[in-house]
């Protein structure tokens, strides 16, 4: 039986794409976390397919059944509040969140809507909070497995990463019976 050769995703993308800025293991980190705790999400919380709609039930759901904690979101919802400044400007989020081809679909306007409530303090209900965040981190995935986030500009969102790491895991540790049991 062959034994395959140790392999180096840092050296191999310097290599396969050409380009002159390096990527550092470390900046991927982040990055990394992210895919291990979506897999979880994405498991414990929907059935190894998860859907924006799906969220959004879960979301309510779990609020409707008093599991949710505002305040432990409120450190998220401020980075999000620096991160997007302009965020009450008509369709800054929805060109900063969604691919061009997502734009004009209504759901995805009216979650965008739900994350400017919720950045500019018109809507502080726990459910539409912690969705909004949700909302986010969905993009965040999408934009990155789908191909919109360059791997070669990855080092600038290490806070990004680690911040929707955090909601994830605040979610899944708040909603998940088996994370609470232990």
């Amino acid at each position: 039986m062959s034994v395959v050769p140790k392999f180096d995703a840092v050296t191999w993308f310097g290599k396969f794409t050409k380009e002159s800025s390096t990527i550092a293991s470390e900046d991927l980190q982040p990055v990394l976390e992210f895919t291990l705790i979506w897999n979880l999400f994405e498991r414990e919380l929907h059935n190894r397919f998860v859907r924006i709609r799906g969220i959004r039930e879960h979301v309510d759901h779990r609020y409707n059944e008093g599991l949710l904690d505002k305040s432990a979101f409120q450190p998220h919802v401020e980075f999000f509040r620096v991160r997007y400044p302009e965020f009450e400007e008509e369709g800054h989020l929805a060109n900063r969140l969604l691919p061009a081809s997502r734009r004009n679909v209504l759901a995805d306007l009216a979650d965008t809507k739900i994350v400017e409530d919720v950045l500019s303090g018109e809507s502080n209900d726990a459910n539409n909070v912690i969705y909004a965040l949700l909302f986010i981190s969905y993009r965040v995935r999408n934009n990155l497995f789908h191909g919109e986030k360059d791997i070669y500009q990855l080092h600038l969102q290490r806070d990004l990463f680690a911040t929707v790491n955090s909601i994830l895991a605040t979610y899944l540790e708040q909603t998940c019976r088996q994370i609470q049991n232990g």
